[in-house]
């Protein structure tokens, strides 16, 4: 049995009155209120399903915008090798002469060889 019933009840006993006329008021106002509550009770049950909903959505659109900015990501910035320091290899084959590295050896011009005009 609610409080309602019981007060609807507990009204019907009593002679008429402020009492009798109180117990009417608050059956009916708390009646009201108790539609309204579970009305509001609803509207909340509505926008949380409705929020979830909308949460669902915007990461399934963030898993996607993520899953298109790595595959640009990845076509865009191929990894390129470290660069190597190859000094010291190109130096020792030049020093013994080992072509393409040598430098061409160079003639030394002999100084008797002046032409005179």
């Amino acid at each position: 049995m609610t409080v309602i019933q019981e007060m609807r009840e507990a009204a019907a006993l009593l002679p008429d009155g402020q009492v009798k006329k109180m117990l009417i008021w608050a059956e009916l106002e708390l009646g009201e209120r108790a539609d309204r509550i579970f009305e509001l009770e609803d509207d909340l049950m509505r926008e949380s399903d409705q929020y979830a909903a909308l949460v669902n959505a915007l990461q399934a659109a963030k898993e996607a915008t993520e899953a298109v900015t790595k595959g640009i990501h990845a076509a865009l910035w191929q990894p390129e090798p470290p660069a190597r320091d190859v000094t010291s290899f190109v130096n020792c084959m030049a020093a013994h002469g080992v072509e393409p590295y040598a430098k061409k050896k160079r003639v030394k011009k002999e100084a008797g060889n002046v032409a005179t005009s």
